[in-house]
């Protein structure tokens, strides 16, 4: 079983719903992985924090160094990681974590922002993030398993992450 599970992909794709349901069925703590408010740091300090995340166990991170590659390019005087540092922190992590990437058709993320609204993100950057995250998801390094949220429920998608990891 993964030692760490980490859960990507776009805002209002159904990560905080899925994390939720993975705490709960695999007793995991959940840590934020990736955040607007962490990528306010100098770029050391953003590294120094998810090298920590490294060592973590049973674990499932909310966001990991994918959004910090997706997100901080799109806003001014975001810590962005280099090339180099996602390498090493993929790498401590190749054994030991797993990814689900969660995406959604772009008419299923505009009707969810317009419901629950978002402090950060607008309707005009969900395309951009969307295509920002399909450039990169298939160059990572670790194992992903990729669920679109447009066609299958959350229990679907425990179901299959459950009988994966197991």
């Amino acid at each position: 079983m993964a030692d760490i599970i980490i859960v990507e992909g776009s805002d209002c794709a159904g990560k905080t719903t899925l994390i939720n349901r993975l705490k709960d069925s695999l007793n995991y703590q959940v840590v934020k992985g990736s955040s607007f408010e962490q990528s306010t740091c100098t770029n050391e300090e953003l590294f120094n924090k998810f090298d920590e995340m490294t060592k973590l166990e049973k674990t499932v991170l909310d966001r990991f160094i994918y959004s910090n590659l997706v997100y901080a390019p799109l806003y001014k005087d975001f810590a962005l990681l280099t090339d180099d540092q996602c390498r090493l922190i993929e790498s401590k992590m190749k054994d030991k974590a797993i990814i689900i990437y969660l995406e959604a058709e772009m008419d299923t993320l505009i009707h969810r922002l317009k419901t629950r609204g978002d402090d950060y993100v607008t309707i005009d950057k969900l395309e951009g993030i969307k295509e920002s995250y399909n450039r990169l998801i298939p160059q990572v390094e670790l194992k992903v398993l990729r669920f679109n949220t447009s066609f299958m429920t959350t229990n679907e998608i425990i179901d299959e992450v459950m009988e994966t990891i197991k």
